[in-house]
């Protein structure tokens, strides 16, 4: 019911931290579920982490690269 939020340890000094850009594919077939995202992080600092709530605990998987410019391409109007 809600998207991911980043979350960053406290430090003395407030730092930016945005999520400019995100793509996302939802994918449902013989009973499984798949999400597949693509987020861009800016900001200063490597001290966060992105909280994503699902159901279940995921079996997490790398994709390949070209995934988002593959569907972007096949899903152009013609």
């Amino acid at each position: 019911y809600a998207d991911g939020k980043m979350f960053r340890v406290p430090t003395a000094v407030p730092l930016e931290l945005r999520m400019p850009d995100q793509r996302a594919l939802l994918w449902w077939s013989n009973g499984v579920e798949r999400l597949v995202i693509e987020t861009r992080f800016v900001g200063e600092g490597t001290n966060f982490a992105w909280v994503v709530p699902l159901p279940a605990a995921p079996k997490v998987e790398a994709a390949t690269t070209g995934l988002f410019p593959t569907l972007t391409h096949l899903m152009r109007p013609q």
